[in-house]
């Protein structure tokens, strides 16, 4: 059996925030399905879509263009390290 090599795909944005990277990852996504198996690291922003999916906390204080950053902590280190 052959299987597909892993693909881990780290953003800094994530639905509902619609943007040029967001279009490129779904574009991205519907391309490769077939060839990889993807998993994907995002904000959490309160949307939850998609499957292999894992979601950062973000800041409830500090904001850009309407949107909280990542927040730093230990849960959310955790994740990222946690293959």
């Amino acid at each position: 059996m052959n299987q597909k090599p892993k693909l881990l795909i780290v953003a800094d944005t994530y639905y509902p925030k619609v943007d040029g990277t967001l279009k490129f990852m779904e574009e991205f996504l519907k391309r490769s399905q077939d060839s990889f198996e993807i998993s994907l690291l995002v904000p959490d922003y309160g949307v939850r879509k998609g499957k292999n999916v894992t979601y950062i906390a973000v800041s409830k204080i500090w904001k850009v263009s309407g949107y909280s950053n990542l927040k730093l902590s230990l849960k959310n280190f955790r994740k990222i390290k946690t293959p």
